[in-house]
């Protein structure tokens, strides 16, 4: 959950909000099921599914991995004393990357294809070159970076000079469209 929630808002851009506050967040399930399958029936239902489809089938490419990073081909349930095979299975929705993929290696190579990613990725730069989230007035900015970023065959060092010479044109002074 938190990886893949990590994932769509720091590689996609995309926001994710926070439970409601009347959501118990343990996750009580059937111990005999694995933690993956524990998850899944904990937001099943219509008011968790909302977000958790999105967060859940990238997170779960992430499971050959324990908390530490070391690769895992079992997941050993401290809750229940079982060990579960890892299904490290999923996909990512809702974004230019399409169909299944198995495990983090696949993420990053489909990542590595993928324009949300790039336009991601020069947003985020941008957003902290600003020290801020960008605005309206930004938007000549981030064309021009991304631009440069895209042209550069995805040329980091490239992106940031494009970033820090790029000339900040407010909205009030740009000319009228007819």
């Amino acid at each position: 959950m938190h990886r893949g929630k990590a994932i769509r808002e720091l590689l996609l851009c995309q926001s994710i909000p926070p439970p409601p506050a009347n959501i118990d967040p343990r996750i009580t399930a059937d111990p005999m099921l694995s933690p993956r399958q524990r998850l899944e029936a904990k937001t099943s239902n219509s008011t968790c599914m909302q977000c958790h489809q999105l967060m859940n089938p990238v997170g779960f490419l992430f499971e050959g991995f324990d908390v530490t990073g070391r690769h895992r081909d079992v997941v050993d349930d401290l809750s229940s004393g079982l060990t579960f095979p890892v299904d490290a299975t999923g996909e990512v929705r809702a974004s230019d990357l399409t169909g299944p993929l198995d495990g983090a290696l696949a993420l990053g190579e489909a990542l590595a294809k993928s324009e949300t990613v790039d336009r991601c990725v020069t947003r985020q730069w941008l957003r902290y070159a600003l020290a801020r989230h960008e605005g309206p007035a930004d938007e000549l900015s981030f064309d021009a970076a991304y631009a440069a970023y895209r042209d550069s065959g995805k040329d980091l060092r490239e992106l940031l000079v494009a970033i820090v010479t790029t000339r900040r044109v407010s909205a009030a002074a740009q000319p009228a469209l007819a």
